[in-house]
C-alpha cells in the first residue's frame, strides 16, 4: 500500500456546456493550489416500519451530492489558470448559458479521477495584512460525477 503527498493530486477545469462529451473538452490545469477536496454524501429516507427488527432504526439512500472545494495561493501568471476560472465565476460565458458551471477533474497518482459538471457557488479572495494573498472556490455537482478507481 502506498501512501501519497496531497500536491500530486491535480485539479483541471473545463467551460464547456454540461452536455459536452468529455472526451473532447480541453482541460486546463489549476495550479498553485493548497487543498483539494471531493465530498460526496447520500441523503436518506428512513424506512423503518413497525416490523422492523430489533427496534433499530433503517434507512435507504435517495440521492448522491457532490462537492468539490479547493484553494491556493493568487498568482498572476497565465500558466495557473486562476483568473480563466475567476473570470467564469464573475461573468459566466454564453457557452455554460450565463451560469458559473464547468467541469472539473481531480487525478491523484494512485490512478484514481473523479470528473464531473459543477456549478460554482462560492468564490473568496483574501488579502491577509501580514501573508500571501489566496484565494478558494466552492462547487455542487450538476449530475453525476464520474469515479474511476484507476485499476486497469
Amino acid at each position: 500500500m502506498s501512501a501519497y503527498d496531497g500536491k500530486t493530486c491535480a485539479v483541471s477545469f473545463s467551460i464547456a456546456a454540461k452536455g459536452a462529451t468529455v472526451g473532447t473538452l480541453v482541460w486546463k490545469e489549476l495550479g498553485m493550489m493548497k487543498t483539494k477536496s471531493m465530498k460526496a454524501t447520500w441523503d436518506t429516507a428512513d424506512s423503518t416500519a413497525d416490523s422492523t427488527p430489533d427496534s433499530s432504526k433503517t434507512a435507504i439512500a435517495t440521492r448522491i451530492g457532490v462537492a468539490f472545494s479547493g484553494d491556493g495561493v493568487s498568482y498572476d501568471d497565465a500558466a495557473y489558470n486562476q483568473r480563466g476560472l475567476k473570470d467564469q465565476f464573475f461573468n459566466p460565458a454564453v457557452t455554460t448559458a450565463g451560469q458559473p458551471e464547468a467541469w472539473f477533474k481531480l487525478e491523484y497518482e494512485s490512478g484514481e479521477s473523479f470528473t464531473g459538471f459543477f456549478l460554482m457557488t462560492s468564490w473568496s479572495d483574501d488579502s491577509p495584512e501580514a501573508d500571501v494573498q489566496t484565494w478558494s472556490i466552492e462547487a455542487s455537482a450538476q449530475g453525476k460525477v464520474t469515479y474511476a478507481d484507476g485499476v486497469a
